[in-house]
C-alpha cells in the first residue's frame, strides 16, 4: 500500500503528463489548422477598397491559442514606461497604439513606420490647444496638399517620450474610415531613437534600450536606408532594397510600411495585359487612385513571398522609392535603429514552442 504522500505525489505526476500532452495535442491541431487556412488565403487573392494602399490586401499570422492561458493567468498590467506595449490589430493589418500628447492620453495612434512625421487629426489638435501653423506640405496619392502643423511638448509611446516635436495637424478622413477611434498617426519621427520588436502574433510591442532583446534573436540583418526628410535626415521612413520578379526580375527601393495591407507598386506607365483590374487605394486624405493587381514574387535577402501587388502610375515620375512592402507579412519584425538594420521574421534563440507556451502560461514573454 502506497503512503499518502506518495499517492498523493503519484496523481500530480499523471494529472500534469496529462496536461502536457493536451497542451501537445492542441498545438499540434492548431498548427495543422493554421497551415490550412495559411493556404486558403495565400490561394485567394485579396482586395480592399478602402483608405490608402492599406485595405489592399489581407495578413494572416499563423496563430496558435492556448486555452490555458486564459484560465491559469492573467497578463501583468503594463507602465507607461514598460519595454513592452500591446496594441490592438485592426483587419489583420494596422497597429493601433496609446499615446500620450502633451502628457494627455492615452489616444489611438496608428504606428505607421512608412510615415516620416507624426500627425494629429484637427478634432484632437483643438482640443489640446495647439498652436496652428502654416507652411508644410503632405503629399497624397494623387497630389501635394499644404496643411498645418504645431509643436507639442512631449509625445509618449511605451517608454519612448519625444520632445518639441514638430506634428502635423490635418483631416484624417481616410484614417478614421480605418478605424473612427484613431486620433492621430504615429511617425518615424517619434521612434526614430528606438530599438523594437513588432509582434503580431502577440500583438505587442518590445522596446529593447539595452540590446538584450536583439542578442535573443537569431536571423539576417537587412540594412535600410532613411527616405530623405528636409531639415532632419536621421528621421525618414525606412527604406529596403528587394527584387520584385514579374516576368524578369528589377530590383526595387521599397519603404518598409506598416500602414498597408498589401504590396504596392508606383508603376513607371500602365501595366500591360498581365494585370487585372485591382480597385480603387484611398489615402488618409480621402484621395483615390485606380490600381491594377497582379502576381509577383517579393525577395529580400534570403526570403521570398509569393503576393498580389497593387500597380499604380503616381503621378510623380522621380521619386526614391518604387513602392510600399507590408510589415504584416512578417510574423515578428525587429528594428534596429541605432543599428540601421531589419530582421525579417526573427527567431527566438533556443526556445522551443513548448517553451514559449509555458512562458506564456505563466506570464513570462512569449517566444
Amino acid at each position: 500500500m502506497l503512503h499518502p504522500d506518495r499517492a498523493l505525489l503519484l496523481i500530480i505526476v499523471q494529472r500534469s503528463s496529462r496536461a502536457l500532452t493536451g497542451v501537445i495535442a492542441l498545438y499540434r491541431r492548431s498548427w495543422a489548422r493554421a497551415v490550412l487556412y495559411g493556404k486558403e488565403l495565400r490561394d485567394k487573392p485579396r482586395t480592399w477598397l478602402r483608405p490608402l494602399p492599406w485595405f489592399c490586401g489581407l495578413h494572416h499570422p499563423l496563430l496558435c491559442v492556448v486555452a490555458l492561458a486564459s484560465v491559469v493567468c492573467s497578463a501583468p498590467a503594463e507602465s507607461r514606461t514598460s519595454p513592452r506595449l500591446s496594441f490592438r490589430l485592426v483587419h489583420q493589418f494596422a497597429i493601433i497604439v496609446p499615446v500620450f500628447v502633451n502628457e494627455s492620453g492615452p489616444y489611438d495612434f496608428l504606428l505607421d513606420t512608412g510615415a516620416n512625421s507624426s500627425t494629429v487629426d484637427l478634432e484632437l489638435g483643438q482640443k489640446l490647444g495647439l498652436e496652428l501653423k502654416a507652411g508644410e506640405t503632405v503629399r497624397t496619392l494623387v497630389r501635394q496638399k499644404p496643411v498645418g502643423w504645431a509643436v507639442a511638448r512631449t509625445i509618449t509611446v511605451g517608454p519612448i517620450t519625444a520632445t518639441h516635436l514638430p506634428l502635423l495637424v490635418r483631416d484624417l478622413v481616410g484614417v478614421h474610415k480605418l478605424d473612427p477611434a484613431i486620433r492621430g498617426v504615429l511617425g518615424q519621427d517619434t521612434l526614430n531613437g528606438a530599438d523594437y520588436l513588432i509582434d503580431y502574433g502577440h500583438r505587442r510591442l518590445e522596446f529593447d534600450g539595452d540590446g538584450d532583446l536583439l542578442r535573443s534573436l537569431a536571423g539576417r540583418h537587412t540594412p535600410f536606408t532613411r527616405l530623405s526628410t528636409p531639415g532632419n535626415s536621421a528621421a525618414g521612413a525606412l527604406v529596403i532594397r528587394a527584387a520584385v520578379v514579374d516576368g524578369s526580375p528589377r530590383i526595387r527601393n521599397l519603404l518598409l510600411d506598416s500602414g498597408t495591407a498589401s504590396l504596392v507598386l508606383f508603376a513607371e506607365s500602365a501595366a500591360g495585359s498581365s494585370a487585372s483590374f485591382g480597385g480603387l487605394l484611398q489615402d488618409d486624405e480621402g484621395e483615390q487612385q485606380p490600381t491594377e493587381l497582379r502576381h509577383v514574387q517579393l525577395q529580400i535577402a534570403d526570403r521570398e513571398w509569393d503576393l498580389f501587388a497593387n500597380s499604380l502610375v503616381f503621378y510623380e515620375s522621380k521619386l526614391e522609392i518604387n513602392g510600399l512592402v507590408p510589415t504584416s507579412i512578417f510574423l515578428r519584425l525587429y528594428i534596429s535603429n541605432s543599428g540601421g538594420f531589419v530582421i525579417l521574421s526573427p527567431k527566438v534563440r533556443g526556445r522551443s514552442f513548448l517553451i514559449g507556451v509555458l512562458s506564456t502560461i505563466g506570464g513570462g514573454s512569449g517566444s
